[in-house]
């Protein structure tokens, strides 16, 4: 019997978390009869509709989970069109694929997942009992000197990597800089009253010179990148542990430039007074962590150059993205005004805009 893929979260149904759960080898001979969905507090998704589910078996059977977590495609026609759009479910799937199991890393175990258009789905290791990260409280200075190491580590494993030709679905950039200059007045009308006249002049200057700075980026060695790397993709466990830090959410993963996914982690996770105390202590961790594990040739004035140029491109995202949020409430509000205050604040700070021709 052909069973049927859900588009939403209310088509899950227990034959389908059967076949997911068999295909994956959770279980072998158990069968789900029944289950719940829960809320998955604290996690949310711009691009996926994310809860948890309870499954009832009609047998015990050792190493049969007793709640996952499943991934689906967005309820929002406008968050799912963009999703279609980045190709956002194909890249996640991929990566816990053919990545995963390469790296260090802590990840969830993945279960199943579904890639049969307009069908995607990721059913993967619950690890609510973690903290799950919080984008509007920010994080502090020593959890991100500790995620650089983590993320550099990768960075360092994939470095101008022969490894990244055979990765051709991940793509080499998120476009979101092609619609700047349509897109900035945008900004400026909705939001212009969280930025200052320097933030102004900078976010005009780089819409005219956004298509240059797509070309630098390019130019620069290439490893995988989250390149969604905020406190929202990331979950807290204990300090000192194998989980003390998981990243998740892959769907914008991209073969660039390893900064970037430093200056979107700082620039938009940190508040800005943490983050002013410090200046380049991040760049330095995350220089030094990637020379430990094997980069050359590769300067303290290389990375940051190249923390500047991600810097100006995690500008880019608001940009792109604030149209969807507009009229938005609640948290989601707090959200975009947050990453829109801070993004700007660091690319002024670290006086990103030097780089510009």
């Amino acid at each position: 019997m052909s069973i049927k893929n859900p588009l939403h979260v209310s088509e899950i149904t227990p034959e389908w978390l059967t076949r997911i759960l068999r295909e994956g080898g959770a279980i072998r001979k158990s069968r789900v009869t029944d289950f719940r969905i829960l809320p998955l507090g604290g996690v949310e998704g711009f691009m996926s509709s994310v809860v948890k589910a309870v499954p009832a078996y009609d047998v015990k059977e050792e190493g049969a989970p007793e709640s996952l977590v499943i991934k689906i495609e967005p309820e929002s026609e406008s968050y799912r069109q963009a999703g279609e759009e980045l190709h956002a479910f194909t890249r996640e799937i991929m990566f816990y694929r053919d990545v995963a199991p390469g790296v260090s890393m802590k990840l969830p175990r993945i279960y199943g997942s579904v890639i049969e258009p307009p069908a995607y789905a990721l059913a993967m290791e619950d690890m609510s009992a973690l903290r799950p990260g919080d984008q509007v409280r920010g994080i502090s200075e020593k959890e991100a000197l500790g995620i650089t190491a983590e993320i550099g580590k990768l960075h360092a494993r994939y470095w101008d990597s022969p490894g990244l030709d055979g990765l051709e679905w991940m793509p080499c950039e998120n476009p979101v800089w092609q619609d700047y200059e349509e897109k900035w007045p945008s900004l400026v009308e909705h939001f212009g009253g969280l930025l200052d006249r320097r933030a102004v002049e900078l976010g005009e200057k780089l819409g005219r010179h956004a298509p240059w700075l797509a070309g630098e980026i390019n130019s620069r060695p290439k490893t995988i990148v989250h390149s969604d790397l905020r406190a929202d993709n990331l979950l807290f466990g204990k300090p000192g542990s194998d989980d003390w830090v998981v990243i998740i959410d892959w769907q914008l993963a991209i073969r660039s430039m390893g900064a970037f996914d430093v200056a979107r982690l700082t620039a938009g996770s940190e508040p800005v007074s943490e983050r002013r105390k410090y200046h380049y202590e991040v760049v330095d961790k995350w220089l030094d962590t990637i020379v430990e594990n094997g980069v050359g040739l590769y300067t303290r004035d290389d990375a940051v150059r190249d923390y500047r140029l991600g810097l100006l491109l995690n500008l880019c995202f608001p940009v792109h993205f604030h149209v969807g949020s507009l009229g938005a409430t609640g948290r989601v509000k707090k959200l975009v005004r947050a990453i829109i205050t801070r993004d700007f604040a660091a690319a002024l700070d670290f006086d990103a805009g030097s780089v510009l021709p």
